[in-house]
């Protein structure tokens, strides 16, 4: 409850609050090049891109129906027709967290969920 109500601790990523679901719209999308790209050492996000988010992406016929590159183009504004690229960022580890009162709160009467406005 702590962590919910703004106390946590710096750098815990909680487990036990419940994490927005990803949109059951969004893509999983991906980063896969084409031959001509993978054949000379193309990056999606590479110094070219620029050209590919201008002139390729979604106005390619090719490259749409292929979607390459995909998550490069969604994120630089020329993504697919019915594309909705999902977060990419996904927490590594968690902390598992309690409302426990440690010992100093079971002697001043302090629950969890009363600690911010008891401060």
């Amino acid at each position: 409850m702590a962590f919910e109500n703004g106390a946590g601790y710096d750098g815990d990523v909680v487990c036990c609050a419940a994490a927005p679901a990803p949109s059951p719209a969004c893509t999983e999308c991906t980063d896969t090049p084409n031959a001509y790209m993978v054949d000379n050492d193309f990056a999606c996000n590479g110094s070219w891109a620029s050209y590919a988010y201008e002139n390729l992406c979604k106005h390619n016929s090719n490259w749409s129906k292929q979607k390459f590159c995909q998550r490069s183009c969604f994120e630089n504004g020329s993504g697919y027709d019915g594309d909705e690229c999902c977060a990419t960022e996904r927490p590594t580890a968690c902390t598992e967290c309690t409302d426990e009162r440690n010992q100093w709160m079971v002697t001043k009467d302090l629950a969890c969920d009363r600690w911010p406005s008891r401060m």
